[in-house]
């Protein structure tokens, strides 16, 4: 073969595949919702498919997003452009990404990030500050003081019905003892004694999907709590954590006692784990959507989402309107640039939670807004890991799970309308003396929030 024939047959190849590169290229990843009058997502694919003829089946996804009525595609422009002016189509917006406010917030925020643990250092069992400073180890302590309480006032009672029998001198000397035994509580140092008694306000009960990078399923503080989970990343069940991420946060969250390690905001919750993003910590708008979708079909109570993305997208709308409509309460990070609200976390269904730092100022990274509605602690905070370790994190990825487990402490001590628990997460929040764009209602405080009467 000559020489010329060669660089004819390179030639040739060359054009082939840049002419496939710019295919390539000019596809785009979009989420296509049909109208509420068309039949569901598979309805959605046909409409796809019959108005753009040369769409392959392989480019057209119908499954995961019944939720909104939507199916993801990859599209041109001219078929993008075709499905816009179709009666049926509500939209045709871009798949874009989500990823946590860490990843996003770049290499500004990369050398705050990620600390380990050392092993020998850990103690025995512990809370970290920001579990104390929300006065949620309170609450976990607070069963048997209140307890004592009641037990006195009942004794007391007891006492007084008993005087109704006795003659006046006895009657003085039974008063004074029963005096003295309802005073007992508080003499002893118990600040709650006319506060009603609650059954174990540690989060039985109470299912939580944790949207994220996965969770170590065999750590020792969070292998108890898993009730299971999915990873929409490998389409499969089992959504290990390849990053970190997502066993920080629920380690945060739920990390149970268990006599060693971590004790989380809410220790005996229920957890599923949704493993949408990547071990990148980035993941698209339509695996966020799936991820609430399966959320809501198993059942949870609870969406924690320590993830955003900047663009306010119709589809990631409709997820979480979906949701609310279903009695759904939803947590989600504001961001670590500083800058406006993410979303989810701006929309007005959605607790938006910042940070503040051990001196009880906004932390430095902490997104503002007027969206922002709650503040939770968001610095050097120890919590579970990868491979049974643990790790120290900032940021409002971190920040959220305080406000998730306090909710979910409220929902087990018998509060289970969202609307009531999101209300009395906002009436005992504590004024920090922060900006409203900053703090929203304040810091959360799970001591008030949980024992607090309505």
């Amino acid at each position: 073969m000559s020489r010329r024939v060669v660089h004819a047959v390179l030639i040739a190849c060359l054009v082939i595949f840049l002419v496939g590169s710019v295919a390539d290229a000019d596809e785009r990843s979009v989420i296509v919702g049909l109208n509420a009058s068309s039949n569901g997502a598979t309805g959605l694919a046909s409409s796809v498919e019959a108005l753009a003829s040369t769409l392959s089946a392989q480019d057209v996804d119908a499954s995961g997003l019944e939720l909104i009525n939507a199916v993801r595609a990859r599209l041109t422009r001219e078929q993008i452009a075709q499905l816009r002016a179709d009666a049926n189509v509500r939209y045709v917006v871009p798949d874009g990404t989500v990823a946590t406010p860490e990843r996003l917030a770049g290499d500004a925020f990369a050398d705050s990030r990620d600390a380990d643990v050392q092993g020998e250092a850990t103690p025995v069992e512990f809370y970290n500050w920001g579990t104390e400073r929300i006065r949620a180890s309170v609450v976990h302590r607070a069963e048997l003081p209140r307890m004592s309480a009641f037990l006195g006032l009942a004794l007391a009672l007891g006492l007084g019905l008993a005087m109704t029998r006795l003659g006046r001198g006895r009657r003085r000397l039974a008063m004074l003892v029963g005096l003295g035994i309802a005073a007992l509580p508080v003499l002893t140092g118990c600040t709650e004694v006319l506060v009603l008694p609650h059954n174990s306000a540690l989060g039985s009960g109470v299912q939580i999907a944790v949207l994220d990078t996965g969770a170590d399923l065999e750590h020792p503080d969070l292998a108890d709590r898993i009730l299971g989970g999915v990873d929409l990343v490998n389409d499969d069940s089992q959504p290990l954590d390849d990053n970190g991420h997502g066993s920080g946060v629920a380690g945060i969250l739920a990390a149970t006692e268990n006599g060693e390690g971590l004790v989380g905001t809410a220790p005996r919750v229920g957890l599923w784990v949704v493993k949408m993003l990547r071990y990148d910590e980035q993941g698209s708008i339509s695996d966020l959507v799936r991820g609430i979708e399966w959320a809501i079909d198993h059942g949870a109570d609870i969406i924690n989402m320590s993830l955003g993305t900047d663009e306010d997208n119709p589809a990631l709308r409709d997820a979480v309107r979906a949701a609310h409509d279903r009695g759904i309460l939803m947590t989600a990070a504001v961001g670590n640039t500083g800058d406006r609200v993410l979303y989810p976390a701006a929309y007005p269904e959605v607790i938006a939670v910042a940070s503040t730092d051990r001196e009880d100022r906004r932390a430095w990274f902490s997104n503002q807004g007027p969206e922002v509605e709650l503040a939770a602690p968001g610095t050097e905070l120890v919590t579970t890991g990868q491979e049974g370790d643990y790790q120290v994190q900032n940021g409002t990825s971190f920040s959220v799970p305080y406000v998730t487990g306090t909710a979910a402490l409220v929902m087990s001590a018998g509060v289970r309308s969202p609307t009531d628990v999101r209300r009395r997460l906002r009436q005992s929040a504590e004024d920090l003396g922060l900006a409203l764009s900053a703090q929203g209602h304040g810091l959360v405080d799970a001591e008030r929030a949980v024992l607090q009467s309505d």
